[in-house]
């Protein structure tokens, strides 16, 4: 079988995995996260990678794309906040090369776009509409906490259709 990985890349985000075949989501993971030394938490790297790797030996299977959403500092991140957000992304990106997956980034506002989710609209919004697209990971999405695996499943099939798009 054929997957395709989507992130949402914060600390409140998640992975989650596509099944391209049935376009079922397959297994969610919160952001792993720990302890920075001072106060906080930070994604864990080492999480994951273990997560994917776990998942690409029980299934023996084949990662099509992994699609991180592509994200920059807004104006109201202080620099603190955006650096950790952007070494968040750049663990991220170096798992996926390390592991050799081909990878892909959208923006929120191309994503959203290939979803059909309206500008402007409020993350819990991208919750109920996963709900309606993947009623099988209904009771994963439950929570409204659980607009992260809402993101991530979104991201990976909006990364679905744009490669459909790209005859990849």
């Amino acid at each position: 079988m054929n997957y395709i990985i989507g992130i949402d890349p914060g600390l409140t985000g998640a992975i989650a995995i596509l099944n391209r075949s049935t376009l079922e989501i397959e297994q969610f993971c919160d952001m792993p996260t720990v302890p920075k030394p001072t106060k906080g938490r930070k994604v864990s790297p080492i999480g994951v990678l273990n997560f994917l790797n776990e998942f690409s030996q029980e299934r023996q299977s084949t990662i099509d794309w992994l699609c991180v959403e592509q994200v920059s500092a807004r104006p109201h991140d202080g620099p603190v906040q955006a650096f950790a957000f952007g070494r968040s992304v750049g663990a991220i990106d170096g798992i996926a090369a390390a592991l050799g997956y081909p990878q892909c980034a959208l923006t929120p506002q191309t994503w959203k776009k290939l979803i059909g989710i309206p500008r402007g609209s409020e993350k819990e919004y991208s919750r109920t509409v996963a709900i309606d697209l993947f009623p099988d990971a209904s009771k994963d999405l439950a929570r409204k906490k659980d607009v992260g695996r809402a993101e991530a499943a979104l991201i990976a099939l909006a990364a679905n259709r744009h490669q459909m798009r790209l005859g990849a």
